[in-house]
């Protein structure tokens, strides 16, 4: 595996789809912000938890990002450890490049690509259980 920071231009070509996508979940985040405020009650956005009343691997980000928002980093964590990791490193990088013009360049060889993909996967499942079974 080779590491390597990479001069780039500071401002990046945007893909629109990436834009429109982001900017559909934060205004369903404001939405259910302000529902959930409003009423006292939790609201549900899940599709797979609402068809099988369990939570699915990425089930906490929500409430991750608004307790991210309102400061409350460690109980952003605890609603989902490996979400809220991976927006906190893609927010890293994103200052990375915004600020300082650079970006990381990870290369792997084809076992190590498999090798990466395996712990991933392990990550991901690990994470789920832990929503499943600990998850707040």
């Amino acid at each position: 595996m080779r590491i390597s920071l990479v001069r780039v231009p500071r401002l990046p070509k945007w893909p629109w789809w990436l834009v429109a996508i982001l900017a559909s979940w934060f205004a369903l985040l404001g939405t259910t912000y302000y529902l959930a405020t409003r009423t006292g009650r939790e609201v549900t956005v899940c599709l797979f938890r609402r068809i099988t009343h369990l939570p699915c691997p990425s089930c906490g980000a929500t409430r991750g990002v608004i307790s991210l928002l309102s400061g409350h980093p460690l109980r952003a964590w605890s609603y989902n450890p490996l979400v809220m990791t991976v927006i906190c490193a893609i927010v890293a990088l994103a200052v990375l490049r915004l600020v300082f013009g650079l970006v990381v360049d990870v290369s792997f060889s084809p076992r190590q690509k498999h090798a990466a993909m395996a712990c991933a996967a392990a990550l991901m499942l690990a994470n789920w259980i832990y929503v499943l079974g600990w998850g707040v």
